[in-house]
């Protein structure tokens, strides 16, 4: 779903991307409202260190390009390249991995707390068993 939601913005940001560097040029505005406008607002920062995604991420690229020495054309290795823009190093490979067993075991937690601490029984509901024995006799007929 996060895939999906990245392709549909793409356009839409490539459009933006090239209004501002037109605008930019023409010495229309700053490009700092523009870079705060994109930054991932103040509000929603605790949503990326309790999303699972994103930690499965992390890991996934701390794991296979934290330790990768090829060099980039840029004559930076793709290890320096992902810690200088990401901020990730396979140094700290263990707290995204924590990270994810801990959602792994949180996630059904939750789930059985909830299921456990829910009833599907209509009979305690008043309100269902007047519309219970209605539905009941409607289905009988028909059937």
């Amino acid at each position: 779903m996060g895939v999906m939601h990245s392709i549909m913005v793409q356009p839409i940001v490539a459009v933006e991307r090239t209004v501002f560097y037109r605008e930019r040029s023409a010495g229309m505005y700053s490009a700092i409202p523009f870079a705060f406008a994109l930054r991932i607002p103040v509000w929603w920062r605790w949503y990326y260190w309790a999303c699972p995604v994103s930690w499965t991420l992390r890991g996934l690229i701390q794991s296979q390009y934290g330790d990768d020495m090829a060099y980039l054309d840029a004559n930076q290795t793709v290890a320096q390249f992902v810690k200088s823009h990401f901020g990730f190093s396979h140094d700290h490979l263990e707290v995204p991995a924590v990270m994810v067993a801990f959602f792994a075991v949180l996630f059904p937690a939750v789930f059985a707390v909830a299921i456990n601490s829910s009833t599907f029984d209509p009979s305690n509901d008043l309100h269902c068993c007047a519309r219970g024995s209605q539905t009941n006799q409607i289905w009988g007929k028909l059937f």
